[in-house]
């Protein structure tokens, strides 16, 4: 049992870090490789809620080819 649990836990990219207060769930790689799959490892987090247009001056090249943008919507 503890192995399929291990190979879940790899398998959705899960990093178990273990606290003062019990244990720490956190998907920090899977976050990374999702940005640079979408071209932005280098960009600054913004507030949220922004407005439409603002994500459309971001985003404009990447809704331009549907296939790389249902990628990328996928592994959300």
């Amino acid at each position: 049992m503890k192995k399929l649990f291990e190979n879940w836990i790899k398998t959705i990219q899960i990093e178990v870090q273990p606290t003062s207060m019990g244990i720490m769930l956190r998907q920090h790689k899977y976050t990374l490789d999702i940005l640079c799959r979408a071209g932005m490892s280098s960009c600054k987090p913004v507030d949220t809620p922004t407005s439409s247009s603002k994500l459309f001056m971001l985003f404009g090249s990447m809704f331009s080819d549907p296939i790389r943008f249902c990628q990328i919507i996928g592994v959300l």
